[in-house]
């Protein structure tokens, strides 16, 4: 079974929600992805994010990707074996499954806003528990467009006629999230 929460929202639209639901949940994250070096530097609060809001990708899920964990529980990797670039460090949701992961997202080159998102494949009562405390929390009073939730500044990008992109920059939009 897989969760989803779907979100549209600028660094301001999460600015507030994430120090409240950091204050509420005690949690640390980590990049997610393959990397040369062992240890990857747990991040303790997504406000250090020095992008967050903004992306250089132009498809949603090329985004950046972190793994959220409780504080109390280490993040696990795996070790992999590349002929290209030797030897790995996993860390993907699969070797952690109390965790959830969120991608953000975020706007690219000032005229588009990527979705973002929150999800699980964990099964476990903790990465379930996770996943509805921390999409509940992280879009609360954003408002519910179709299938996403959207943030105050990205309902104003999505009035004034910017597009907010569900897919990538090249689909046509008719796949963007409309008001029709």
């Amino acid at each position: 079974m897989k969760n989803i929460h779907l979100f549209f929202a600028t660094r301001n639209d999460l600015y507030v929600n994430i120090k409240k639901l950091e204050k509420e949940l005690k949690l640390h994250y980590c990049l997610s992805g393959q990397f040369e070096r062992k240890e990857q530097k747990p991040l303790s609060s997504l406000l250090n994010i020095k992008d967050l809001g903004t992306t250089q990708r132009s498809e949603v899920n090329l985004c950046e990707n972190y793994i959220v964990l409780p504080k109390n529980i280490k993040v696990k990797y795996r070790c992999e074996f590349t002929l290209k670039r030797g030897l790995q460090y996993s860390y993907y949701q699969d070797k952690n499954p109390d965790s959830i992961t969120v991608s953000f997202g975020g706007v690219y080159q000032n005229k588009y806003l990527l979705a973002g998102k929150v999800d699980t494949i964990g099964e476990t009562k903790k990465s379930i528990a996770l996943f509805k405390d921390f999409s509940t929390l992280l879009t609360q009073d954003f408002t519910k467009i179709k299938d996403y939730f959207v943030g105050s500044e990205a309902y104003k990008m999505l009035i004034t006629g910017k597009r907010l992109i569900t897919i990538n920059i090249k689909t046509p939009p008719e796949y963007d999230l409309s008001l029709i």
